[in-house]
């Protein structure tokens, strides 16, 4: 009987000793899928107990200097400072008070009285881990009323011995880097609803964590100005630990799909090998030159390729999955399909030498190159909207086809040869940033080269667009679509269209304006012509010659004109000045349209650059700036090249304001509004063009700008029967464009009315 009871004594003395051990080796496992908790199990219970399977398994709290928190209180977010006990607080931020949703969290309200919240794992994915990813969600307790957002200090420390009295030391500890974790500081600490979460990723690299080793991650709030109230008061929750796996590659030249071994834990080559290309988690790091010559998918969660810097990735098979690029890391695609790409450095580089893209893959990058390899009749196209933030180099018969989308070189360096360009076989355009004083040379082209070089010469920052067709028209629309006589001689077979994004502060822009071509874009008879134009067309209505200049002389085969003095962009050509001579070809150019008041008397004057087919000018008067009557006319010039100038006098003007505008008339009847024009009673009009909208005649959208109005302001739109069918305040700046959306009317003419406190300015918009 007392062995029985020596037995029994000793039976409950081992269960008290393995209940002991095993709360000693308590601790939260990191698992091959990971660590997470959102602290809901925690519920109302109102005191701690460290690493307790009752309360969290795994956490600790300390405050200050090591001192352990044994209370805590279930509260939701507040905006009264702290003056009950500094405690560990359970943060409801469900939805009711009766919600489960927690958070772990601390109140202070002393100065310098850091708290501390430490997590203990131990790794058992049965690998060793050289990297763990951290997400959790930062929230604010109480916000507090300093400009500055309060933050956590983030730590880590591996092995398990004697830690535990070191959770607020330094000594051992390893700060995290991205550790320094801050919440929105505009986050209100009024009711559950109104504070959302910070979620904040980071991670531990290098860690070289063994299969059963333990870390201790450390999240840290100093509370400096915790009297105050000035500081935030923080917590944590829904916290999630990711096991990352490094692979290196062996110094081989090549590899495949099937060469996982070829890939270590160590960058010396030694230790466990990836087993596979599909596990989640797994990062393949490119530290030797090498080539992919098979198809390869990396599919697994969080998996990727990264290049290191100074290291090249050349894919002759293709590669399903991400890719990261890292410092001047560069990746060569010798095949028809892109890889995902993930973080790119501005110091990488891509080059593209597959034969044809799928179109789509293409995307942002740093530096592309776009290599030929030096074979005729290739093109690589694009299938969506492509930015290149560095440099984009063609070489080697390298072409770029940008079909119907644009490409964006944002900082615009280019580099090219003489076969190698961007061909703007439909309406892409190349997208381009200049700045005051800037200039790049843009090497567009169709079936051969044809640059534009423009230069910002004074202005504001903005984005500009160019491209080019073979062909120049003697008319094109809003859309770039051309219309009207096709020139086949005496001209450069391009036109090339340019235009700039914010055409709101273009009035205050100089710029200037060179064309480059080659002799087989030349029409014929054009290389006879000794004097040439640089043409803009300009209102959608007629060609801008400008100087005439010499026919220049090819530079390595190139020809070039410039024209400088240009405050605004659109459609531009190079021609003879036989073929402005020429009847037939141009429409009439008006250059100016004044008018003057004596007592009752207008005298109106206008001039023309050149004309064609002109049969007369209708001249018409309006009293309201809608309703216009016909005084008179007077007899065109037909078709010529020469300046002309014109006159006509209203002898009975009304008393008050009047309105004039000519209408110009064609041999066949065909005809055109000027610009209207308004006289006061006392003193002059304004001159030509004070109110201008463009483009007219518009499909949609017009801009219309003033040079003489500025201030508070209405613009009034009527239609073709005096009704007004759009009325808007605005703030009117000389010069300065004004949006006007005409896409919900219907076709027709349409009378534009700005009236401000400097007076009223009337123009006709046509709508198609």
């Amino acid at each position: 009987m007392k062995k029985l009871y020596d037995n029994s004594k000793v039976f409950c003395l081992m269960l008290c000793l393995l209940a002991i051990q095993m709360a000693a080796n308590a601790q939260a496992l990191l698992t091959s899928t990971g660590y997470s908790e959102n602290f809901d199990g925690i519920g109302n219970n109102t005191s701690w107990a460290d690493n307790n399977t009752n309360h969290v398994l795994g956490w600790y709290t300390r405050i200050v200097t090591n001192n352990a928190l044994t209370t805590m209180k279930v509260l939701g977010p507040t905006t009264d400072k702290l003056n009950g006990p500094e405690q560990l607080f359970m943060v409801n931020f469900g939805s009711s008070p009766a919600s489960q949703d927690r958070s772990i969290g601390f109140r202070v309200n002393k100065n310098n009285r850091p708290v501390y919240a430490i997590l203990r794992l131990r790794n058992t994915t049965g690998k060793d881990l050289n990297q763990i990813n951290i997400e959790f969600d930062l929230k604010t307790i109480y916000n507090g009323t300093g400009d500055t957002p309060n933050g956590m200090v983030m730590s880590y420390r591996k092995g398990a011995s004697g830690v535990e009295g070191t959770f607020t030391g330094t000594t051992g500890w390893t700060q995290i880097e991205n550790g320094k974790l801050f919440t929105n500081n505009a986050l209100p600490g009024t009711t559950a609803g109104l504070v959302a979460p910070v979620n904040h990723k980071t991670l531990i690299s290098n860690i070289s964590l063994a299969d059963q080793e333990e870390i201790f991650i450390r999240f840290v709030d100093s509370h400096t100005n915790g009297s105050s109230g000035s500081e935030d008061d923080l917590a944590i929750d829904n916290v999630k630990i990711i096991p990352v796996r490094n692979f290196y590659n062996k110094p081989l030249v090549s590899f495949t799909e099937g060469d996982v071994t070829t890939w270590a834990i160590n960058r010396n080559g030694t230790g466990q090998t990836s087993s596979d290309f599909t596990s989640n988690w797994q990062r393949f790091i490119v530290q030797h030159d090498i080539s992919l010559e098979g198809p390869l998918t990396v599919s697994g969660e969080g998996s990727k390729i990264i290049v290191e810097t100074g290291k090249t990735l050349t894919l002759n098979g293709v590669l399903t999955g991400s890719i990261d690029l890292e410092g001047t890391a560069k990746l060569i695609i010798n095949t028809g399909t892109l890889p995902t790409f993930g973080t790119l450095s501005p110091s990488s580089t891509i080059v593209y030498n597959g034969l044809k893209t799928a179109g789509n893959e293409f995307g942002e990058f740093e530096n592309l190159i776009i290599d030929g390899r030096n074979e005729d009749g290739v093109n690589r196209e694009i299938g969506r909207e492509v930015t290149v933030k560095g440099t984009l180099s063609l070489i080697n018969r390298g072409k770029l086809d940008l079909k119907s989308h644009n490409l964006t070189v944002v900082d615009p360096n280019f580099i090219y040869d003489s076969n190698s360009f961007i061909k703007t076989t439909g309406k892409g355009s190349v997208r381009m940033k200049l700045t005051a004083g800037g200039s790049s040379m843009i090497p567009i082209g169709v079936t051969t080269i044809s640059p534009v070089r423009l230069t910002l010469i004074n202005g504001n920052e903005d984005y500009f667009k160019v491209r080019t067709i073979n062909e120049l028209w003697s008319h094109y629309d809003a859309s770039g679509n051309p219309s009207g006589v096709k020139f086949d001689s005496k001209a450069v077979n391009k036109t090339w269209f340019v235009e700039e994004e914010n055409l709101t502060d273009s009035a205050e822009n100089e710029m200037k304006v060179a064309l480059y071509w080659t002799s087989t874009d030349a029409a014929l008879g054009f290389g006879s012509e000794p004097n040439i134009h640089l043409g803009q067309y300009v209102n959608l209505a007629y060609w801008s010659h400008g100087p005439t200049i010499p026919k220049p002389v090819a530079v390595n085969s190139i020809f070039s004109v410039e024209r400088p003095g240009l405050s605004s962009l659109s459609v531009f050509a190079v021609y003879s000045t036989a073929l402005a001579s020429t009847p037939g070809v141009l429409p009439v150019e008006l250059t100016t349209f004044t008018g003057s008041r004596s007592g009752n008397v207008v005298n109106l004057a206008w001039s023309t650059a050149s004309e064609k087919d002109n049969d007369y000018f209708k001249v018409e008067l309006s009293q309201d700036g809608k309703s216009f009557r016909s005084l008179g006319q007077v007899k065109g010039n037909g078709t010529t090249n020469v300046a002309q100038e014109y006159s006509f006098t209203d002898a009975a003007a009304p008393a008050g304001t009047v309105y004039y505008r000519l209408k110009q008339v064609d041999f066949d009847g065909k005809f055109e509004y000027s610009k209207v024009i308004a006289v006061k009673a006392a003193g002059r009009a304004t001159s030509q063009a004070s109110l201008e909208a463009y483009p007219n005649p518009t499909s949609d959208k017009v801009y219309v700008t003033s040079s003489k109005s500025s201030g508070q302001g209405t613009l009034t739109v009527y239609n073709s029967n005096g009704k007004t069918v759009l009325q808007q305040k605005l703030q009117v700046a000389g010069g300065r464009a004004l949006l006007l959306d005409l896409s919900s009317q219907v076709s027709g003419f349409y009378t534009l009315r700005l009236e401000n406190e400097t007076g009223t300015e009337v123009i006709r918009v046509v709508k198609h």
